[in-house]
């Protein structure tokens, strides 16, 4: 990432809007550290589509385990989307393994 300088200022909405995009996807990693512990991260499949102008696209990702679908998220970026699936997966997952 880089800051951008005009007329000796730095441009740091640029920086912000790079910074928050670049964020990892903590939901993502989560589940893929939880189905490592299960022995099942190969288990894991995503199904991502688009739609709208591809200007400004809406993401769904759909999460699934062994193809059986647990969860789905939207977003704007389609890792945005994962995420969200993932974390609703996750905590899907785990409520299971508390009952």
């Amino acid at each position: 990432m880089s800051l951008r300088v005009f007329n000796g200022k730095q441009n740091n909405t640029q920086h912000k809007l790079e910074q928050n995009d670049m964020n990892p996807p903590e939901g993502t990693i989560a589940l893929n550290n939880y189905l490592q512990l299960k022995d099942k991260a190969a288990s894991l499949s995503w199904q991502d589509t688009s739609s709208g102008p591809a200007h400004a696209p809406e993401w769904e990702s759909v999460c699934k385990i062994d193809g059986v679908v647990i969860a789905s998220g939207r977003g704007t970026h389609k890792h945005l989307a994962r995420d969200v699936a993932a974390t609703e997966a996750l905590a899907i997952l785990q409520a299971q393994d508390a009952a």
